[in-house]
């Protein structure tokens, strides 16, 4: 869905059409701080990719997620910085394409992560199922997700029959004519948005459930080693999810419950929520999710912890028994600690 802050714009009417438009310093911390951090966000994206363990069943189904983000780096990421260098958009024609592609690939970061949950819940606790079914449950669904996000858009924004009003003043030109039609709005905000951030909360808030009543039976009974060893596998796996899907349920339960309110309520307090801060939120987790994919990638842990260890301990050691001649001057001999092996 296009990430807009006009889902009812009535109140506006008759006021300084300036409250519409983004403050100069406000567009300026937007730009350069999305700017800065996208940069290494785009870095960490190819690093990703290239430690990225594609073998891995578990893992399999972030592929798709981490592509979807960095195509949303590279395309819809740089019409957004245009806007905010600019304050506005240089020709309106560009508008339905922001809008489109703007929804299209916010909605599949959604739709995927909430996929993503049910596969590991799948894999950590009926693993055999999901080997057996593979293409049924992962290459399936991704497929009808990849044609469903960009077919619904292209329906409600180019085919759908309404009075276009583009603002090229307005983030994402003010957004679609469609979403000031409540059945439409409707649709995208609760079946496309809401339902699934809360359907991935819901499958994580299992998970961590059945998790901790998991462990509490391992307590109770004998203790078998590969039991507690799978159950830390699980344990690493569940944390992983976690910190990926946080980035989203943070951020699009109270955007989407918002802006739910505005479409009835039209309040000029929401309305610069909206535009000031929540337009913005899924351009930031965007940025992030690069940095947490590689947090979690072992390869990659260790070679930032022999690199951090190397630069904390593996410092000169002065030993005063000891000298080198150099020339004719002596010096104090200078020997470095070896790394302990990880």
């Amino acid at each position: 869905m296009e990430v807009n802050s006009n889902t009812t714009p009535h109140f506006v009417i008759g006021e300084d059409l300036n409250v519409m438009k983004i403050s100069l310093v406000e567009r300026n911390i937007k730009f350069y701080l999305l700017l800065f951090m996208s940069i290494p966000s785009l870095g960490c994206t190819i690093l990703a990719f290239c430690y990225f363990k594609q073998g891995d069943l578990h893992s399999r189904i972030f592929y798709p997620v981490l592509l979807n983000n960095a195509m949303l780096i590279v395309t819809e990421l740089p019409i957004t910085l245009m806007f905010l260098h600019n304050g506005f958009i240089s020709s309106k024609t560009l508008c339905t394409g922001w809008i489109v592609v703007n929804s299209t690939f916010f909605l599949l970061s959604i739709t995927l992560m909430g996929w993503a949950s049910v596969e590991r819940y799948l894999f950590i606790y009926h693993e055999q199922i999901i080997i057996r079914h593979y293409i049924l449950l992962h290459v399936v669904p991704v497929i009808c997700l990849l044609f469903y996000c960009p077919l619904f858009y292209i329906g409600a924004v180019v085919l759908h029959e309404c009075q276009l009003d583009y603002d090229m003043y307005r983030y994402v030109c003010g957004g679609a004519c469609y979403q000031y039609e409540i059945p439409l709005s409707l649709i995208n905000w609760i079946v496309n948005v809401l339902c699934v951030v809360i359907f991935t909360f819901v499958i994580n808030l299992i998970l961590i459930i059945r998790h901790v009543i998991q462990r509490q039976r391992m307590k109770k009974s004998v203790f078998v080693a590969g039991r507690n060893q799978q159950w830390r596998r699980s344990m690493k796996l569940i944390i992983q999810l976690l910190a990926v899907s946080l980035l989203y349920i943070v951020g699009w339960i109270p955007y989407s419950i918002i802006s739910l309110i505005q479409i009835f309520v039209n309040n000029k307090l929401l309305f610069n929520l909206l535009s000031t801060y929540f337009t913005f939120i899924p351009h930031i987790q965007t940025i992030l999710l690069p940095y947490i994919c590689l947090l979690f990638m072992p390869n990659v842990k260790q070679k930032m912890y022999n690199v951090l260890f190397s630069l904390c301990w593996e410092k000169p050691i002065y030993r005063k028994n000891q000298v080198d001649t150099i020339g004719n001057k002596q010096y104090p001999a200078i020997v470095k600690l070896p790394l302990v092996n990880q």
